[in-house]
């Protein structure tokens, strides 16, 4: 049995890293304050944002309070150039990645609407100017992303952060053994079968007085009524008796939805699990949304990937490619890692642990193709755990339900509460 590591923005977070949704509009607000300091006129006129008519003292742009409210408060003249960034700044809703990807779809269908009651060429225009401006933000966002990338390996080297702490916490939840009580009942069913049958002969020599293993011996004594299939399925369920159902993860696949590497500090699976267990091989991981490091020539991919909506399947049917220029699964098509992915999920049953991803709407392709496949018999949550005691285990269910078609495989599969806990 394999397990499948889904790494989200929230595992980096939880490593320190400056990458929330709010980080990054902080960051754009900074370069256009950062480049009218620079500017002799302090002005500036780039692809988000023409700002000018400067209307206070120059030590004023050093103050230290956020840059968006330094441009509203010391420049007469602000006006965007990219009406994506505009309706990001205007929606109050947005609060992370998967909320800017769903503004985009938003506005796209806004678009295909139009183009359906107007078919204009204005209409045509505006999928032109909403693919340029998300290219825009695309572009800055992995800028940003590498600022972020090299500052965080600067405070690892420096050793500011914690990091023993982080990984022990993180490393021993993506490496421990998958228990049974956490999968679903026909896998249940089928390794208590098994060890059903391997206790047979074993019992038969306890009921005629001959020796047998010490644990073995226990739980038979345990059987008032004789040896069943039925008393064996709540004995290999139970915590006590963990030995009777030992399964560490034979491979397990880091599937990245990040940009960033911070994965990568957790490829030595030895350094988090007991050194008498046999490690599980560990496979290259899959960054499936592309990657910030050059060398990987694999292009971050930044859209949406929702193809069960029903105002997708219409677009889909419209001639015209610029509709699918970042939607998620055609994009998958430049590379091989969704081929890979398939690869993995057909070759055996496998566990699916969840750190730090929502779950949400713009990844729902890929999720229900994960976690309705046939060879899923788990899906397990680590959650984050906040200041005042709650937490978002059930934020991350309700995404998680929006993935499946088949409820009853999804109340089967997706682990109860009772037995998940904080990713930290």
């Amino acid at each position: 049995m394999n397990r499948i590591v889904l790494i989200g923005n929230g595992f980096d977070l939880a490593h320190g890293m400056k990458t929330s949704y709010n980080d990054f509009i902080e960051f754009l607000w900074e370069d256009i304050l950062e480049e009218v300091k620079a500017s002799d006129t302090l002005s500036v006129d780039n692809d988000l944002f023409k700002v000018a008519g400067h209307q206070g003292k120059q030590g004023e742009l050093d103050k230290d309070f956020p840059a968006k409210r330094k441009i509203e408060t010391l420049f007469k003249t602000r006006s965007f150039n990219n009406d994506f960034f505009k309706r990001l700044i205007e929606c109050q809703y947005i609060e992370g990645w998967v909320d800017i990807e769903k503004e985009f779809y938003k506005r796209l269908t806004e678009c295909y609407k139009i183009d359906q009651q107007q078919k204009t060429n204005a209409s045509k225009k505006q999928i032109d100017q909403l693919n340029t401006d998300f290219k825009q933000i695309k572009g800055k966002l992995q800028q940003y992303l590498i600022k972020e990338q090299l500052a965080f390996n600067d405070i690892l080297k420096k050793g500011e952060l914690n990091f023993d702490k982080i990984a022990r916490s993180i490393g021993s939840k993506m490496y421990k053994n998958i228990e049974l009580r956490e999968c679903s009942e026909d896998y249940k069913d089928d390794k208590v079968a098994l060890k059903y049958d391997q206790l047979k002969t074993p019992y038969l020599r306890f009921k005629t007085g001959h020796e047998t293993d010490t644990y073995y011996e226990k739980i038979f004594k345990r059987s008032h009524d004789g040896f069943s299939v039925k008393q064996l399925k709540k004995l290999m369920v139970e915590n006590e008796s963990l030995k009777l159902f030992i399964n560490m993860p034979d491979e397990v696949l880091r599937l990245s939805f990040n940009y960033t590497l911070t994965e990568e500090l957790y490829f030595d699976s030895t350094k988090f699990i007991r050194s008498d267990w046999m490690h599980p091989i560990v496979i290259k991981p899959i960054h499936i949304h592309g990657s910030i490091r050059e060398e990987d020539k694999n292009p971050i991919i930044f859209g949406y990937g929702d193809e069960l909506d029903d105002d997708y399947l219409e677009i889909e049917k419209l001639d015209d490619n610029r509709y699918l220029e970042n939607i998620k699964s055609v994009k998958y098509l430049d590379r091989d890692s969704y081929k890979r992915l398939l690869e993995f999920v057909n070759s055996d049953q496998y566990q699916v642990v969840i750190m730090g991803h929502s779950c949400g709407n713009s990844d729902r392709t890929l999720l229900n193709t994960l976690f309705e496949h046939d060879n899923c018999v788990s899906i397990k949550p680590y959650y984050h755990q906040k200041e005042d005691g709650s937490d978002n285990y059930s934020d991350i269910v309700r995404n998680i339900t929006r993935n499946f078609n088949d409820k009853q495989k999804l109340r089967d599969r997706v682990v109860n509460k009772q037995y998940c806990e904080p990713l930290l």
